[in-house]
């Protein structure tokens, strides 16, 4: 896979010097061995200890596991710099959990399996006001709802592409040509892609930013499903007040069988001192009960309760509505949120079930920080109801960056 990329790389290299105009200041080394050895080197250790009990599951889950990633970015040489990162992701003691992978499903999941990739490996022209390059990299849009790096879990989810992200005053653009994608239980062979494409573009007002996004995509693994993604937000945080807005429509065609679903998200809060209080309605859409909404490529742990029962949107689809507080105590910030979850189609039932997520992080200073996360989810044991499982989850990590 690195062969590939790094034979690619020759197209990105006459691309990126294209991009370069006359006039533009770009910080160069004054060779190319001075470009390799006069980078920058930045890294981080992330132990975390994850438990889940989950309702019909044999065994608890005890998952003991530390992210290693090692980031090197050299120097620029004619506009060009290339930035690689190790990612390793070990395991303490015995894995008494299901990483999905290691065939033990006695235990609940806690998809971290060990292993390790080159995650990142990227040729890149950065100019004025823009980068463009081609490689394997993060791709990260707006608050990480339709395209992320799935942050959370040890293992990041990366693209390859070619992909440009610039800026020209108030508006900002980012568009991907992506070909495979490493999923976050995937250290070598990745998901092939055909035919897509992520576009995504901004304006900052003075009351917030304007962003509409449209993500076409289909997977190359022979069953001819495409998606089709395309919607608007209006967000910001304009004096104590804070909103959020956001509408968009998913379509997917299976050999012409074409389902759509509509989403909506909704935010409003306040600020008081130095607290935060909100309350959000978010919708995934279902098709007559045949096809929801769902997020792909996102990081979808950050919605819909950390105990990720909703990271696959069920074909009844999702609406959520929850309220949020987030407070500090003693030095260190709290956060507390409620969720109701049911289904968009009720014609087989009703709710799905509610949670509570409980947060208490501390950073110690500019390197480290500590963080305990607690997530019990109560499944509503009726007829019909895929989400009818208890679960909870208690995580506890520390963060190094250096």
């Amino acid at each position: 896979m690195l062969k590939n990329i790094a034979g690619n790389s020759i197209v990105a290299l006459a691309v990126a010097m294209s991009l370069n105009p006359a006039g533009v200041n770009v910080a160069q080394a004054t060779g190319f061995n001075e470009a390799m050895t006069g980078g920058t080197f930045k890294g981080s250790l992330r132990p975390r200890v994850e438990f889940v009990d989950q309702e019909n599951v044999s065994d608890n889950a005890q998952a003991a596991t530390v992210r290693g990633a090692f980031q090197y970015t050299t120097g620029a040489w004619n506009g060009l710099q290339l930035k690689a990162e190790l990612e390793a992701v070990m395991g303490i003691g015995s894995e008494k959990y299901n990483s999905t992978t290691n065939s033990k499903n006695q235990y609940p999941k806690v998809v971290d399996p060990t292993g390790g990739h080159f995650n990142r490996l990227f040729l890149f022209h950065k100019g004025e006001g823009y980068t463009a390059g081609y490689g394997r990299d993060e791709i990260i849009y707006d608050n990480w709802r339709w395209v992320g790096n799935v942050g959370w879990r040890q293992n990041h989810q990366t693209f390859n592409s070619a992909k440009i992200d610039g800026k020209a005053g108030a508006a900002s653009y980012h568009a991907a040509y992506i070909t495979k994608r490493y999923k976050i239980t995937q250290y070598s062979e990745g998901e092939d892609l055909k035919s897509s494409f992520l576009l995504n573009g901004g304006y900052d007002l003075s009351f917030g930013k304007l962003s509409a996004y449209y993500y076409g995509y289909e997977f190359d693994d022979g069953s001819n499903t495409s998606y089709q993604l395309y919607g608007a937000t209006l967000a910001g945080a304009p004096g104590n007040f804070i909103y959020r807005a956001e509408l968009a429509e998913q379509k997917q065609d299976n050999t012409g069988t074409d389902y759509s679903g509509s989403y909506y998200h909704f935010i409003g809060g306040m600020k008081v001192s130095d607290m935060k209080f909100m309350v959000g309605y978010e919708l995934l859409g279902s098709d007559n009960g045949n096809y929801a909404v769902t997020s792909h490529f996102g990081t979808n742990h950050k919605f819909n309760g950390f105990a990720d029962q909703f990271l696959v949107t069920p074909a009844a689809g999702l609406t959520d509505s929850y309220a949020t507080a987030v407070v500090p105590v003693a030095g260190m910030k709290f956060v507390a949120t409620y969720h109701m979850f049911k289904p968009d189609d009720t014609s087989s039932f009703k709710d799905y079930g509610t949670e509570i997520d409980l947060v208490l992080a501390k950073k110690l200073n500019k390197q480290v920080s500590l963080l305990a996360k607690l997530a019990d989810y109560s499944g509503e044991k009726v007829t019909g109801n895929p989400r009818s499982t208890d679960v909870t989850k208690f995580i506890m990590q520390a963060m190094y960056k250096f």
